[in-house]
This record gives structure tokens, sequence and C-alpha cells, in this order.
């Protein structure tokens, strides 16, 4: 979770954003607020506070300084995208403009399914093999240039297990076939 704190004799503006999040916690493209409530600190100073659904990843902004102004990859910024559109619509159907629209205020929260599928893979691939450890790929770098390990598949696996796998450990979570547990391949589960 996360807190967004104002002075409470200076928190009009963000007593309003805490209202506005309210009507849109159905949206999952929109961060979720838990509510808020009031608290003071050291000093006696009574704060208003937003808590808010922790955006692991942070933000655009901080990703576009990160690679030090040579851009996200297009996959990534049609990815994002879309999720905006998406988030834009409801709040339009609800009635509302957004009005500050800018990579400060674009929050990129961790994907939890797509993880869950590769831990996914990787327990699968223990119970084939029996080995805790096995051989991994480094050949894989990262947007920074750093190796990736990416589990190798037996050969000596069948033809289902080995395409089961394959889905599971697509090194793009955005691109995985079987983000959600309802969408693995059938023909390798019994």
């Amino acid at each position: 979770m996360a807190v967004k704190s104002a002075d409470f004799s200076k928190s009009e503006e963000l007593a309003k954003e805490s209202r506005l999040l309210k009507k849109f916690r159905k949206c999952p493209f929109i961060l979720d607020t838990y509510g808020s409530d009031l608290t003071e600190d050291v000093e006696g100073h009574k704060l208003f506070n937003v808590l808010l659904e922790y955006a692991q990843r942070g933000t655009v902004e901080d990703w576009i300084n990160k690679l030090r102004n040579i851009g996200l990859f297009e996959q990534h910024v049609r990815k994002y995208t879309g999720s905006l559109l998406k988030g834009l619509k409801y709040i339009h159907e609800k009635g509302f403009v957004h009005c500050d629209i800018k990579p400060a205020n674009i929050f990129l929260c961790a994907m939890e399914p797509p993880a869950d599928i590769w831990a996914l893979g990787c327990c699968v691939l223990q119970m084939l093999t029996g080995k805790e450890f096995w051989d991994v790929n480094t050949d894989v770098k990262d947007d920074w240039g750093a190796p990736i390990e990416i589990p190798v598949i037996p050969d000596e696996l069948n033809d289902e297990a080995k395409d089961f796998l394959g889905k599971c450990f697509v090194m793009n979570p955005l691109e995985r076939e079987c983000q959600e547990p309802a969408a693995i391949p059938l023909m390798f589960v019994a």
C-alpha cells in the first residue's frame, strides 16, 4: 500500500482525488484506493492521508528517466496505451475528464498472474526433472544488457510438456499466452 498525504488545512484537492478514486474502484486500469484517514505527525500537525494501491514498478516517468532518453520498447508503449485508453473510457463513461495525463501520473503495477505462470512453469519443470536447479540460458538480456536466466527445457520431455513450458517461459509477461490459469493449455493437464 502507498500513502499520499497532505496537511489537513490544505487537503481539499487530495480529498477530492480520494472521492473520485472511490468512484473508479471497479476499473482495473485505475489505481485502487483503500480509503482515507486523519493522523497527526510528531509535531502535532493534522494530516489527511489517502491509502492507495502500491505501484511496485513506479511510473512511466521513472522508466523514461532510467532509460535516459532512448524511450521504452514499442510493445510496452502499446500495452500502456491500451490500458490508458481503457481507463479513460471508464472515467469518461462516468462523466469525468482526467485533465492531467502525463508520464508521472501513469503508475505501473506488477502483473501477478503472468509471474504466477512463470513460477508454475518452474514448478512443473522441477516435477518433471526432479531437479531443484536447472540449466539456464543467459543469452537473453534485459533492457540494460544484464543477462536474464531463462530455464532450459530438456529435449527429452514430450512435445506437450515442452509446448506448455515454452508458453510459461515467454520472456515478456505481457506476451505469455497463458497469463491466467484458466487459459493454460489443457492438453498437458490431466
